[in-house]
């Protein structure tokens, strides 16, 4: 007689429980991991803004609005030129016509977004200089706050 070839329900429960104890270790890490992930890379979103809008200004030679929007975490990059009408050039709202540079959503439906800025508004001139320094301040209920800190000639870094 020929031996038997396989493995014995007795082993393969052993191997699933081994299996099952490794993935519940690693799964809140992975959790936690994602977590802070997705704060790092909603702080990188807006820093990676101020740069942006500051080339769009220069190059547009025309103020630049960075527009956020704490309620939905959302932001809006805009050129305030009035598009051609002189009654809305600079007045710090998205008006009819007025090129979009960016808009978006930032990563993380936990984390919150809080600004400094009157109006949750970034205002950049056309020489690509602020009106007003001031932070971007990101939250997560477990890992704590970043703040983006905005100086007046467009250097932002992470705090």
């Amino acid at each position: 007689m020929r031996g038997t070839r396989g493995f014995s329900i007795l082993e393969l429960m052993v191997v699933v429980g081994i299996m099952a104890i490794a993935a519940s270790m690693a799964i809140p890490g992975y959790f936690s991991w994602k977590s802070k992930q997705s704060l790092l890379k909603a702080s990188s979103e807006v820093m990676d803004l101020i740069p942006l809008a500051r080339m769009a200004a220069i190059k547009e030679n025309a103020p630049v609005v960075v527009s956020f929007n704490p309620a939905n975490r959302s932001y809006v990059v805009f050129v305030d030129d009035g598009a051609g009408v002189a009654a809305y050039k600079d007045n710090g709202s998205r008006d009819a016509n007025e090129r979009g540079v960016r808009a978006g959503v930032l990563s993380g439906t936990e984390i919150t977004l809080a600004t400094s800025f009157s109006d949750n508004k970034l205002l950049i001139d056309g020489r690509g200089l602020l009106t007003s320094s001031g932070s971007v301040t990101l939250s997560h209920p477990q890992l704590g706050a970043k703040q983006v800190a905005i100086t007046l000639t467009g250097m932002a870094r992470l705090q």
